[in-house]
This record gives C-alpha cells, structure tokens and sequence, in this order.
C-alpha cells in the first residue's frame, strides 16, 4: 500500500489560524454529536421516572444511539468520501438537532428508542468526517495533536450534557433538549467556514462496492478493530452507568452523581489531546504502546470501582477521573491509526468500518451491564464484567494487532 501524503510540515501564521479555524468546527460537531446522548445519561433518574424505565430498557436506549452507527458506518463512510467533509457535517448537525427535538417530545420507550436512533444516525457522520478532515488538512507529524485536539469536542459535549443533570432539577428535561436542538442548529452554521470538498485529490467513484470490499478484506484492521469493539463497550458502560451508581450505589446526591460525568468528560478531555501529543511526540507516531498504557491503568480504576462501598464518594470521584482520563480518551488514537493505514481516498470508508465495531461494543455493553445489575443486584458485578472486557480489548490490540506507521516523510 503507497505511503499516505499530507500536508507539509511548513507553519505559518495563515496555516495556524486556517487549522484554528478548522479544528474548531470539527470539536464543536463532536460536541453536538455526544450532547444528546450525554444529556440522556446524566438526566437518567429524571427520564426513567417520567417514562417508567427499568435498567435494561435505559441501556437500550444508549444501544439505539450507538446501534445505528454501526448500520450506517460503511455506506455513511463511502458517502463522506463522496460529498465531502463541509457538506457531511452539515448533515450530521441537522440530524442531532431533530434527534433531540424528537427525544424532547417523546412520551413512551419506543418514541425515545427512535429519537435516540436518529441521533445515532447523525453521529455516524461526524467521527469519519473529522477524521478525514484532519488526515487531509494536516501534516503527518502533528495528526496525533490534531485528533486530539478536535476529540475534545467530545468531552466538551459530555460536559455540557452532563450539566444537564444538575439542571433538570430546576428545568424540565425536555426544555434542555430543546436547547440542545437550538444549538445544533447553530453549530451546523459554523461548518460552512470548512474548506470546500473532501480530498482535492481523491477521484469521484462509482461503484461504492470496491471501496467496502478493499477495506474489509484486511485482517490486521479487523483485528485491530475487533479490539475497538470491546474498548468501546467498557467505555460506553462507563458512561452510560456512572452517574446511577454513584447516585443509587454510592449514595453521592443527584447533582453531584450527575457531576461526576461532568469530571469524567473533563478528564477525558484532557486525555484525548495529551494522549495523541504523547504519541507525536515520545512515541514518533507510534500510537499502539499509548492505547495500551491508557487501558491498563484504565482497567486497574474500573477494578477498584466494583469495590466502592455506599458513602465511599471521594474515592468514586477520584477514580471516575482517572477512568475518564483514560478509557474514553482512547478514540483520537484509534482514528489516527485508522486514516494512517487506509489509502488517502478511503479514509473516511475505514473510519466508518471501524465505527461499525465501535458501534456493536457500545450497542452491546450498556444492556448487558443493566442487565447485569438487575440480576446480581448489584453494580460491582457490571463493572467487573466491564473489566474483563477491556482486557480483552488490551490483549487484541496490544499482543495480535502489529501497527503499520503511515507518515510519509
């Protein structure tokens, strides 16, 4: 497979401000794409009462947000590498904001289950668009930086929802989605500053078929992807349950339960950038040694969460950090590792494959976790199911997976 090209590694003032600009844009619609979903979550107590959910219908309410994107990641993929990253991203932004005008209105499970499939939908467009929009836009030598960087609009967005949580106390929960609405709107605005097109240099194909089959018969992505999947599902049952278990099994109060995903979001923000500046920088692009330190000390935290104890609210804290820090910091590496390996033309088709995994991992994790919980009666079981999860992800990734470096100079 031919070396990837990018841009050169030549900065000038113009350059730093048109990435500024870019990379802005390419947060703010991580943020928007996760503040519907994060809303839910940290709104969980409010929204079960109201729609009279059990735990395992409240997980698949996060399966439905993640299930479409696993449906559409492929043909989404083959799309965004057609119409390009501006357009796709408009798209996405218009898609959450009636995703969270549709969860705003509903009245029963199904209503819910749907509105949070069409936010999952809207989502599926952002991490392949992005993504190739970094591959595209910048050199080889600081991707791992910039990934980071426009990651942070993910724990942004968490930060936002999780917000939310503390506020539906004061506000009606379906008066802060419609806000939420207001704001994708007005996010899918700023995508018209983005630079016209996808990849100047990418050829207009027809037959969407050959790009699907050159990507999916590489079995060290699959693997590597397989890995993904698991990661993704111990990210997503942390996530989706840390503000119920702090509130229902450690006892912490409700705006200070739904602060918790607040802290975990801020954390993870902090590990995206740092995590990809790490493997720019002392790793030389290498990213595969990084996941696996960021899993480890991760699956070390979740392991000593399944033995908090009710009242035990600083130690749930400072290990909510420390998981946030690391398990949900993991995808800007991921994504790097991704564009690196496809051609420069199937970027955005490679993310979307990988997402289809991602997708399964985070469609699966929430209910079975729920589940979990309901059958034990008890979360300390979820999170050692969680565990072993994440091993295996560490054990995929770090001893099957051999990671192929795609810098060009």
């Amino acid at each position: 497979m031919a070396m990837t090209t990018g841009p050169k590694d030549d900065v000038t003032e113009s350059a730093l401000a048109s990435w500024l600009r870019d990379l802005s844009v390419l947060a703010l619609a991580h943020a928007v794409g996760v503040m519907t979903f994060t809303g839910m979550v940290a709104m969980a107590p409010v929204i079960r009462q109201d729609l009279a959910l059990n735990a395992t219908q409240f997980g698949l309410l996060a399966s439905a947000y993640a299930l479409t994107q696993g449906i559409f990641g492929l043909p989404v993929g083959g799309v965004i590498d057609r119409i390009g990253v501006r357009r796709a991203l408009i798209a996405a932004n218009l898609l959450a904001a009636v995703g969270a005008l549709l969860l705003g209105f509903a009245g029963s499970f199904v209503t819910a289950l749907f509105a949070m499939g069409v936010t999952g939908l809207a989502y599926s467009f952002v991490n392949p668009a992005t993504s190739k929009g970094v591959f595209i836009w910048f050199p080889a030598r600081r991707r791992g930086t910039a990934m980071g960087i426009k990651q942070t609009g993910v724990p942004l967005g968490g930060i936002v929802g999780a917000s939310l949580g503390a506020l539906a106390m004061q506000i009606e929960w379906r008066t802060l989605l419609y806000v939420i609405a207001g704001g994708a709107t007005l996010v899918a605005t700023t995508c018209l500053w983005l630079p016209r097109g996808g990849d100047a240099s990418a050829r207009i194909r027809l037959n969407i078929l050959s790009d699907i089959r050159a990507i999916l018969t590489d079995r060290n992505l699959n693997i590597f992807n397989l890995g993904v999947g698991f990661y993704q599902a111990a990210q997503f049952n942390f996530l989706a349950y840390i503000t119920l278990f702090m509130r229902e099994a450690v006892q912490a109060s409700q705006p200070l339960a739904a602060a918790c995903l607040g802290i975990a979001q801020a954390a993870s923000a902090l590990g995206r950038l740092g995590w990809g500046a790490v493997s720019d920088f002392l790793f030389s692009g290498r990213r595969k040694p990084v996941l696996v330190i960021m899993g480890s000390v991760g699956l070390t935290a979740l392991m000593a969460l399944a033995f908090i104890t009710p009242g035990w609210v600083v130690l749930g804290v400072a290990l909510t950090a420390v998981i946030g820090l690391t398990v949900p910091g993991y995808v800007a590496l991921v994504q790097n590792i991704i564009v690196e390996a496809a051609e420069p033309r199937l970027a955005a088709t490679a993310v979307g494959y990988n997402r289809i995994f991602a997708a399964v991992g985070a469609t699966l994790g929430p209910p079975i976790f729920g589940a979990t919980v309901d059958f034990f009666s008890s979360y300390s079981f979820g999170w050692l199911m969680t565990s072993a999860i994440l091993l295996t992800a560490i054990f995929l990734i770090g001893v099957l997976f051999h990671e192929r470096s795609r810098f060009s100079e």
